[in-house]
C-alpha cells in the first residue's frame, strides 16, 4: 500500500490481528477505506480507521442494494418481515383471534413486501 498508494481499500469479511495493521496503513496513505464485517471483535479497529464501516447484516444488506437484483432484495425484505414478525402472523389475525382472516393478512404483507419491485 505504501508504494502503489491506491485510491481505495476494501477490507470486506473475517480479519483477525491484521485488520489493524492492515486498516492504519491504508489511513496513513490516505485512501478512502470501506470495510465490513460481521466479526464483533474487529468491529472497534474497523470503525476507528476506516471510513464507512458495514456492521453486521447490514454488510449483506449493501450487495443487494447495489446490484437491485430482485431475488436479494426479495429475500433481504422477507427477513425484515419475518424480524418484525416472530410470532408467526398466519396462526392468528390482527385481533388475537386463531385462523380468522389471518390468510387475507399474510397476503396483504406479501402484496407490500413485493408491490414495489419491478
Amino acid at each position: 500500500m505504501l508504494r502503489k498508494k491506491p485510491a481505495a481499500n476494501f477490507l470486506y469479511g473475517a480479519y483477525f490481528a491484521e485488520a489493524l495493521l492492515l486498516t492504519e496503513t491504508g489511513a496513513s496513505t490516505g485512501a478512502i477505506q470501506i470495510a465490513g464485517t460481521d466479526s464483533d471483535h474487529q468491529l472497534p479497529f474497523f470503525v476507528t480507521t476506516c471510513d464507512y464501516t458495514l456492521i453486521g447484516r447490514s454488510s449483506y444488506a449493501a450487495s443487494a442494494y447495489l446490484s437491485r437484483e430482485p431475488v436479494q432484495v426479495g429475500t433481504l425484505r422477507g427477513q425484515d418481515i419475518a424480524r418484525r414478525h416472530p410470532r408467526r402472523p398466519w396462526h392468528r389475525d390482527h385481533t388475537g383471534n386463531p385462523r380468522g382472516h389471518a390468510r387475507r393478512a399474510v397476503a396483504t404483507i406479501i402484496y407490500d413486501l413485493f408491490k414495489d419491485v419491478k
